[in-house]
């Protein structure tokens, strides 16, 4: 006899997204530059746009989380390996860092709030320095979802990216319904944890690592992506990868996050 079960998580996840999907009732001005980005997010969940910023941009943020990670060991997350090093916050590093940050956080929340249809501020911006070391599980510990409704991020790459050093990897079409229901039809009771292991990737991809997508791209390439899509950073085989990754929230759920991201800069350092 067939079980009910993943029609009934399917609906469960439905209704989340309907209840999700009510709040978003932002009318903002269409914005004609941004469109051909908008639509190639519906289309794959993700975009990117090279040359973003330039290198010397770039390594100038690079060369200051260094420094701060170097002189405030206190103030860094890092994971049980020590491979992923981050600075929850970097918005707050310095007047310097502010400055050089501004126009990426304005584009990036023009973009997501038309995205989402929904108003939208910065929470934080989390920079991380992520590299290679034995067993490692790659920046942000796995595959996961951030959420089974739209969520919208955008990443800076700050140096060259490429198949060894950690790019971000997306799973084709891991919003969809199509998908979801097979999800829930292969991994009984998931619903509704947002994280999973490898294993249980392929058992959903029937071991087809062609639906894995992986954005390989040059420093200063900016990512825009849909976060309910299945995703991670991939574990690094050498070498080292530096980014910005910035987390838009409506104001009204800033406090269901304050605890999730610890230590964290709530106010300039200098």
């Amino acid at each position: 006899m067939m079980s009910l079960k993943p029609f009934k998580d399917f609906i469960r996840f439905k209704k989340y997204q309907y209840l999700a999907y009510r709040k978003y009732n932002f009318n903002s001005k269409k914005n004609v530059a941004i469109n051909d980005y908008l639509k190639k997010i519906e289309k794959d969940g993700y975009v990117i746009i090279p040359d973003f910023y330039s290198k010397e941009k770039c390594n100038q943020i690079k060369n200051i989380i260094n420094n701060f990670i170097d002189a405030n060991p206190n103030l860094i997350w890092k994971d049980k390996l020590n491979s992923d090093n981050r600075i929850f916050g970097a918005e707050n590093i310095s007047y310097e860092m502010k400055e050089l940050i501004e126009y990426l956080i304005f584009f990036s929340k023009k973009v997501g709030e038309n995205y989402l249809n929904q108003k939208i501020e910065l929470f934080m911006i989390m920079a991380n320095k992520t590299f290679f070391k034995k067993e490692n599980e790659g920046s942000g510990g796995g595959w996961h979802k951030d959420s089974y409704a739209k969520q919208f991020k955008s990443i800076l790459y700050l140096n060259d990216v490429n198949e060894h050093n950690g790019p971000f990897q997306i799973i084709k079409k891991s919003n969809s319904n199509l998908f979801m229901l097979r999800l829930f039809s292969k991994l009984t009771n998931k619903f509704p944890s947002t994280r999973f292991s490898e294993s249980e990737i392929f058992k959903i991809l029937s071991n087809r690592k062609d639906q894995i997508i992986e954005l390989k791209a040059a420093a200063g390439s900016l990512i825009l992506v849909d976060t309910s899509y299945i995703h991670r950073g991939k574990p690094l085989y050498k070498n080292e990868r530096f980014a910005l990754t910035n987390y838009f929230f409506p104001e009204s759920v800033f406090d269901d996050h304050k605890n999730h991201f610890k230590p964290k800069l709530d106010k300039l350092i200098n």
